[in-house]
């Protein structure tokens, strides 16, 4: 099974929307929980993926030319998915990451594979 999943700016209509908390560093908590919730909204409160291994690819979009580290960024979105996309972290046997600075928009690309 694989679930893809993208919080942050979007395109609609010609008009850009701003998902509320996007990540800044010293908002990093709110950051989190706006990613839960937008999780919870399009999923449900239940882990999708609460056994077996997993394979995560994230991608993180930048507007301008700063943003985290990478290590950083996937730590803040594997706390905030705990009991949401999986039921534990330790789940997670692969991990491909990528930030894309000056990307024109915000945004967390995020696609989940079941290894098992």
């Amino acid at each position: 099974m694989e679930v893809e999943f993208y919080f942050g700016e979007r395109e609609t209509n010609g008009e850009r929307k701003r998902e509320v908390g996007f990540y800044t560093p010293r908002k990093s908590k709110a950051w989190q929980k706006a990613l839960a919730r937008a999780w919870e909204r399009e999923f449900g409160p239940n882990a999708m993926f609460d056994a077996g291994e997993l394979e995560v690819e994230l991608t993180f979009f930048f507007r301008n030319g700063t943003g985290a580290d990478v290590d950083h960024l996937q730590t803040y979105v594997f706390n905030a998915l705990k009991g949401l996309a999986w039921g534990d972290d330790s789940q997670i046997r692969k991990v491909i990451a990528e930030r894309i600075l000056h990307a024109g928009q915000d945004g967390l690309h995020l696609v989940i594979r079941d290894l098992t």
